[in-house]
């Protein structure tokens, strides 16, 4: 059986951020100044799920290309899914700006644990 440890991890940050998601919240109330906070919440948010994700990947051995593309794009999609399941919160609102942080944050992570992968991939057929 693979190591399902990362996965753990990666389901554990999922309900945090449906968690927090699902909390009915008075509409505008972090949305001030020319970039509105929230974004820097939801871009940390998700750079947390693209690290842990890929780690799982890496870690259950999916070094094949698809295998990672598939995973971005898995959760590329659950930032839209959670951004569409906002509507039914109240004082909630589906937003293309948070989804495009969350895809931000997302992507930004996966990549930086793919590059710091490989690296120490290549130190260890040193």
């Amino acid at each position: 059986m693979r190591n399902v440890r990362p996965w753990r991890l990666v389901a554990a940050w999922v309900i945090v951020i449906l968690m927090a998601t699902t909390v009915p919240f008075p509409s505008g109330l972090i949305e001030t100044g020319p970039f509105p906070f929230d974004k820097v919440v939801h871009f940390g948010l998700y750079a947390v799920l693209g690290w842990t994700v890929h780690r799982a990947v890496r870690a259950g051995g999916g070094r094949r290309p698809l295998s990672i593309l598939a995973a971005w794009a898995v959760g590329i999609a659950f930032g839209a899914l959670d951004e569409l399941h906002q509507h039914l919160v109240p004082g909630r609102d589906p937003s293309v700006a948070d989804w495009a942080a969350d895809a931000a944050g997302y992507t930004a992570a996966f990549l930086a644990s793919s590059v710091l992968a490989r690296k120490s991939s290549r130190k260890e057929q040193r």
